[in-house]
């Protein structure tokens, strides 16, 4: 019975939403969850720019201007800017990308060490670049880029960090709940967990079966760890605290990211702009759109800010 509903929902995807799902959720501990092509830059067309995350887009309707944007809401949702020393503190980034965001610490709260973690050798190596120029500016007193997986590094630390910062990635651990138990671990008292997040904003029980059938499947097809889409906002609150986290704060942001993103990857593929990345690329980008939609629509599926303190 549960095979021939998932084989009539998954009769009803459409062979590109397919595809895209499991490129862009599918995560590189074990497959690569955005490729290894830097296929993004088509987004960011400003040659300067390979910004890839969702995106605050309260303010602009510029790729590049909302994710650093989204990047900024989040040092301001976490206080990094107002708590941590200027020019005196460690963090640790994980699934950094390409570098983009070590430019937004040091223009806000300026990080003396920054530590950055990723899986894909060709954002590793455009990483790796940009911390040598800001250690050989004299921005950074010591840097470190690791190309490894996030749960992996975060279980044994070189060192312990001010900061541990996701910006939109934690949904790709395996699992979310061993990155925060791990992040824990890598925090000096008193320091700070900051990312986004993708959460539930009801119960999973509270679904009606065929959208918990719609969500299974496709974090089935996704390669995401189920348990971390069903977690709702009450249960997150609970881990952290069992934790040992305090100073809990999260804030839904849904309606600045899900739709205008969606209004956006619509917009450009109507553009035709196919000089950067194949048609095929541009199709899976609408794809992605209409599940944005779905997601902000049903209101089920949120985007969240969160920080946590360890005591």
């Amino acid at each position: 019975m549960i095979e021939g509903a998932v084989a009539l929902l998954l009769g009803l995807l459409a062979p590109s939403l397919v595809r895209y799902l499991v490129s862009r959720f599918r995560s590189s501990y074990g497959h690569e969850a955005y490729g290894d092509a830097l296929q993004h830059a088509a987004l960011n067309i400003r040659c300067d720019s390979l910004w890839l995350n969702m995106g605050f887009w309260a303010k602009t309707v510029d790729f590049p201007t909302a994710c650093q944007d989204l990047a900024l809401q989040l040092v301001q949702h976490a206080r990094l800017d107002a708590t941590l020393p200027r020019g005196q503190s460690s963090v640790l980034e994980l699934g950094c990308g390409c570098g983009e965001t070590f430019r937004v610490w040091q223009a806000t709260f300026r990080p003396d060490v920054i530590d950055a973690v990723t899986t894909m050798r060709s954002h590793a190596v455009i990483a790796e670049q940009r911390l040598r120029d800001l250690t050989d500016a004299n921005l950074l007193r010591d840097h470190h880029l690791y190309q490894r997986d996030a749960i992996e590094y975060t279980r044994n630390p070189d060192r312990r960090y001010d900061a541990v910062i996701a910006l939109d990635c934690a949904y790709h651990f395996d699992t979310r709940a061993a990155f925060l138990r791990n992040a824990y671990g890598c925090l000096q008292t008193g320091g700070t967990l900051a990312l986004t997040d993708i959460v539930m904003l009801q119960p999973i029980s509270k679904l009606g079966a065929f959208d918990r059938l719609k969500q299974w499947a496709v974090c089935r097809l996704a390669g995401v760890p189920w348990t971390n889409m069903v977690t709702d906002m009450e249960e997150y609150v609970t881990l952290l605290q069992g934790i040992g986290y305090n100073n809990i704060n999260i804030r839904d942001i849904s309606s600045d990211v899900f739709e205008p993103l969606a209004a956006f990857l619509e917009e450009r593929a109507g553009d035709a702009n196919f000089g950067v990345v194949s048609r095929t690329i541009w199709w899976e980008y609408l794809a992605f759109a209409s599940v944005l939609r779905w997601w902000h629509r049903g209101r089920q599926v949120g985007f969240v800010l969160i920080a946590a303190q360890k005591p």
